[in-house]
């Protein structure tokens, strides 16, 4: 499982199709675009797993929308939809 986080704070619970997301599932989940990855290191807990946030890279040329909540986890500002993710979870 992982979450998907819009600007405006909405919070969705992801599951992949199969073992691992697809780069496709993680595109259309932050809206297209080409998807960025960053580790998230010292944010995991037994209740907080997730350890990669992934986003648009070009979120800011195309005038996103700060992503306060995304943002607020991650310790550095990310523009429009952010999944959260396990190392596990993420495509090849």
């Amino acid at each position: 499982m992982a979450w998907k986080i819009e600007p405006d704070g909405k919070r969705t619970e992801l599951l992949p199709n199969e073992r691992r997301f697809t780069i496709n599932e993680i595109k259309t989940a932050i809206g297209g675009g080409f998807v960025a990855s960053f580790p998230i290191t010292g944010k995991t807990t037994k209740d907080w797993p997730y350890t990669i946030a992934l986003f648009d890279e070009d979120g800011s040329p195309k005038q996103m929308d700060i992503n306060e909540s995304a943002s607020q986890i991650a310790g550095f500002m990310l523009l429009g939809t952010v999944v959260f993710c396990s190392k596990k979870e993420m495509f090849n």
